[in-house]
């Protein structure tokens, strides 16, 4: 990292939990790290390229309206962080000087454990010839099932191949790391140190392994930058991994869940998928309060939560962060705009 940019900001694309149908308040999960003019997307929930252009990040309708995104990150691989790549494969076809790089997790090896009232069966894997694709595949795949319309825009309407648009490349596992996690169905993120997975001349990105059972792996990842830092957490369960690597950080971007209302949501007695949905989201999420005291341990200047699951629109949770967390508590909204390193600026 060489750049000396003077300007880092944060651009809140979506802020939505989970898988969501159409809402004209609110998309996908979705943020952007703007360091000088060059662009960095972390997950890319539903919604997330019409948001970009929408929040007047992309340059028009002119050839190259993505010429400042230079990377995006994936946390995991679950569709509310990626189901946008098929829209950036096939929308974002436009002539690069360099193609964007998508950076996120490998394959998970194994599948995951049964769970709740399939425990124990045989369940079909889906795609069994390919059942879990890593980042790489997952790029890979999208071509293919997209290829129809790739190929007529690259041989009748000119347009670039798509291996010079987009550069998958998997988050490799240091050995130690992967010597530590051993078996991912007993405990997917055991205590490391962050590890180095990409650099330029704006950014160093380093990241670890956080607790999304049964999800592995599944990332955070830190921005360190000329003017400041970032980190974002993924989705997780609290972890003592994300506390070393947000530590001292200028803001720290954490998801958010009310499982307390989804309790309420669905009364007993449950189904038995209702009742497995809820032993995921005490798993494998946070709460307000628990995102507070994650920051406060790291040290972190500001938190920011995001990925905000369902709560009770009339008493929204999110500010319960606050009690646990001495520094400054940001709920995102669709379209926020936080400059790192200026407490005093958002809108």
């Amino acid at each position: 990292m060489t750049h000396q940019s003077s300007q880092l900001q944060l651009v809140t694309l979506g802020t939505a939990a989970g898988r969501i149908w159409p809402d004209p308040g609110r998309s996908g999960t979705s943020t952007v790290l703007c360091v000088g003019e060059h662009h960095y997307v972390v997950d890319v929930g539903y919604g997330w390229g019409q948001r970009y252009h929408q929040y007047g990040l992309g340059t028009g309708f002119g050839l190259t309206p993505l010429r400042n995104l230079r990377a995006v990150f994936l946390t995991h691989l679950h569709s509310d962080h990626t189901i946008g790549l098929a829209e950036l494969l096939t929308y974002g076809l436009e002539p690069r000087e360099e193609p964007i790089l998508v950076m996120g997790p490998g394959s998970r090896g194994t599948p995951p454990p049964t769970h709740g009232s399939v425990a124990g069966h045989n369940v079909p894997l889906v795609h069994p010839e390919r059942p879990l694709p890593g980042t790489v595949d997952m790029v890979r795949m999208l071509q293919a099932a997209f290829a129809a319309d790739l190929n007529d825009n690259v041989r009748d309407s000119g347009k670039p191949h798509p291996d010079s648009v987009l550069r998958a490349s998997d988050v490799r596992l240091p050995a130690s790391v992967i010597a530590a996690v051993g078996d991912p169905d007993v405990n997917p993120a055991p205590i490391i140190e962050p590890f180095a997975v990409y650099e330029d001349d704006d950014v160093r990105v380093s990241a670890t392994l956080v607790d999304h059972r049964p999800v592995f792996p599944a990332l955070a990842f830190r921005f360190d930058t000329a003017a400041g830092s970032v980190t974002f957490s993924g989705d997780t369960c609290v972890s003592e991994n994300l506390v070393r690597l947000a530590r001292d950080t200028d803001v720290l971007v954490h998801e958010a869940n009310d499982v307390d209302f989804i309790e309420q949501f669905l009364p007993e007695p449950r189904t038995p998928a209702q009742q497995a949905k809820l032993d995921h989201l005490r798993a494998a999420h946070t709460s307000p309060i628990e995102a507070g005291q994650v920051a406060q341990a790291a040290g972190a200047g500001t938190l920011v939560l995001t990925h905000l699951g369902r709560c009770d629109p009339a008493a929204p949770p999110w500010d319960m962060a606050a009690t646990t967390f001495a520094g400054r508590v940001v709920v995102a909204e669709e379209g926020m705009r936080l400059s790192v390193g200026n407490r005093e600026e958002i809108h």
